[in-house]
């Protein structure tokens, strides 16, 4: 919960700055936006090299503070070093780069503002994870909020009151960026020195780099879809199509959390007896209130968008149920495929995302010539699709999870059926189709009570946590206590 706090905080700044963003930028401002964030996200995922992934499976299996101080500061070291060289040298190619991104050279002062951007996310990896490792949560939202309020305050002063377009979204990024990076960094630097160790960087190298490959795979079935809207159509058909992905990004509040907090817990604890048990039902948990989640974000998003968005982005609101979809198949595959990482068989990563790419590319080639920006959401969703399926089982070959499908399927299934039953409700009038909508998603968890989706100890369980006299009839009488405190 406390993750979730710090999680949403950054995410709600784009959403908060849609009404923003939507009426200050154009769709074709807004693609820009996209098509530059694109060029950071192909750098940042490439360029760590696999280190920030390395980092926290062998943070966590390091014996005492000095092992862990060398693997901390030896990633932090080779990120950041690595990070500077790149940014000096593709400045230098600037317009060329963006040549490729806008088919024009005017934006290259652009591309440099965002290269300076990136070394300093990237000098943020290693640190952002290290407080994770930790468990540090509550300075970890903190630090969050922080960045949330200054974000939101530059934003608005440069976007809305000094109207700069674009160029006041790269100038409140920079000074974010470059702030919060050089506080991250102080604060978790060890206080005996800087100790960079070859040895450990090997290891971690040997472990992360089979993810190089599989981050350019990822990047393509990711980011592509957008270079090749572009191409195809505009950079405003771009911008209405990132505006889609960032209102089905909404489910990543719930998600981002959990897989902020699962990924220590999971290293550190799959060695238990009841492991595996801990992580299937795990598994069933998370699906449902994501589901749940997917379900209310898709059937109110077009009301959300008649309320929030402006009138060149409503039409972005068709492709947001497509999108949260393909949202929820990437976050299975990351629960059903943890075996490749406890295991440590990053190779195999490699060769499932090489086959989402190569599927995801051909599918933009047959699907966005003719129908677009929905073309891309289709071919997002059977990417991540297959994605799962090929995850799924390569993990349960390494390490073998009995998950309970059967539930999942019956949750699915009714999600689907309320979806389906919420395309009938008129939009008009806005209140009146909330109203009924919210009914609608409310019946979710009750009709799967009725089925008996539920086991017995479930519902005790969760009557427990909302009730305090139930709470004490159902575990502290059964187990007497010393009641010496008078509690």
């Amino acid at each position: 919960m406390i993750y979730g706090i710090a999680g949403i905080a950054p995410k709600v700044v784009g959403f908060f700055m849609i009404p923003v963003y939507t009426r200050f930028l154009t769709p074709s401002d807004y693609g820009i936006m996209s098509m530059l964030m694109l060029l950071n996200s192909f750098i940042a995922i490439i360029l760590p090299l696999g280190l920030d992934a390395a980092f926290m499976r062998f943070y966590c299996d390091c014996k005492n503070e000095r092992e862990k101080s060398a693997v901390y500061t030896t990633a932090l070291l080779f990120i950041t070093v690595l990070g500077f060289i790149t940014a000096i040298s593709l400045s230098v190619f600037s317009s060329q780069i963006s040549s490729i991104l806008f088919s024009a050279t005017k934006y290259s002062a652009y591309v440099i503002a965002m290269l300076i951007i990136l070394l300093c996310q990237l000098a943020k990896l290693v640190p952002v994870q290290f407080v994770v490792a930790n468990e540090k949560s509550v300075f970890y939202t903190f630090y969050s909020i922080g960045g949330f309020l200054l974000a939101i305050s530059l934003n608005i002063y440069f976007i809305a009151i000094l109207k700069m377009g674009v160029l006041g979204f790269i100038y409140s990024s920079l000074i974010i960026e470059v702030v919060t990076a050089v506080f991250l960094v102080i604060v978790t630097l060890p206080r005996k020195g800087l100790e960079f160790s070859f040895k450990w960087l090997k290891e971690m190298l040997k472990f992360g780099f089979p993810l190089i490959f599989s981050s350019l795979a990822m990047f393509i079935y990711m980011f592509s879809d957008r270079f090749f809207i572009e191409k195809y159509y505009s950079l405003a058909a771009v911008g209405l199509y990132s505006l889609s992905l960032q209102f089905g990004d909404i489910i990543s509040y719930a998600i981002g959390p959990f897989l902020t907090a699962r990924t220590p817990f999971i290293f550190s604890s799959y060695k238990e007896k009841n492991a595996k048990e801990m992580f299937s039902r795990l598994f069933t948990y998370s699906s449902l209130v994501f589901c749940f989640i997917g379900l209310g974000l898709s059937v109110c998003i077009k009301d959300v968008f008649s309320i929030v968005v402006g009138r060149e982005f409503f039409e972005a609101y068709k492709l947001v149920p497509i999108v949260v979809l393909a949202i929820l198949f990437r976050t299975s595959f990351y629960s059903l495929s943890i075996g490749i990482s406890i295991m440590k068989k990053t190779g195999f990563i490699v060769y499932i995302y090489t086959v989402a790419a190569i599927v995801n590319i051909l599918l933009l080639v047959f699907l966005i010539p003719k129908f677009g920006a929905l073309g891309a959401a289709i071919s997002r969703a059977i990417t991540f699709l297959i994605l799962l399926l090929l995850g799924y089982e390569i993990s349960q070959k390494l390490f073998y999870i009995k998950y309970e499908f059967k539930r999942i399927a019956q949750m699915a299934i009714l999600a689907l059926g309320l979806y389906f039953i919420s395309t009938f409700i008129p939009s008009k009038p806005v209140i009146v189709s909330i109203i009924l909508k919210g009914a609608l998603i409310t019946a979710f968890p009750l009709v799967l009570i009725i089925i008996g989706f539920f086991e017995k100890e479930e519902i005790i369980k969760i009557k427990a946590l909302t009730n305090l006299r139930i709470f004490r009839s159902q575990f502290l009488e059964k187990e007497p206590i010393d009641n010496k405190y008078g509690l």
